[in-house]
Formats: structure tokens, C-alpha cells, sequence
């Protein structure tokens, strides 16, 4: 299930959002490795998809505004 954002989802999603203006597409890979990474290295009970979508919709419109400039 989705969970309510706190401070600590938003911090995130900034943060991914100046990566993708600095580094564009890149920034996928980046995202989904280091998801990954937590997984395995902190034996989390499930993949976190929730935060691959909303880093990824982040990361989209990071890339767009990033293409526009």
C-alpha cells in the first residue's frame, strides 16, 4: 500500500529532482541501483516500488525541465 509522505520522502524527492536537472536520464539507473542496493544490504521485507514510482515521476519531470532549458 501507498503511505503518507513525511519530510524525509520530500527531502528525496528534491534531492532526485536536482540530480535529474544535473545528470538527466542518467539518473534512473542511479535511482533504481541504489534502491536495489537497500534491499539486499538492509533485508527489507519487500521491494520498495512505491519509491521507484514516485522517484521516477520526479526524475521525468526533472529530465523534462533539464531538456527545456
Amino acid at each position: 500500500m501507498w503511505r503518507k509522505i513525511n519530510s524525509r520522502d520530500i527531502f528525496g524527492l528534491c534531492l532526485w529532482f536536482m540530480v535529474a536537472l544535473v545528470i538527466g536520464w542518467v539518473a534512473y539507473t542511479i535511482m533504481i541501483a541504489r534502491e536495489i542496493y537497500q534491499f539486499f544490504r538492509y533485508h527489507l521485507e519487500r521491494f520498495e516500488w512505491e519509491d521507484v514510482v514516485r522517484y521516477g515521476i520526479v526524475i521525468t519531470i526533472g529530465w523534462l525541465v533539464k531538456s527545456c532549458i
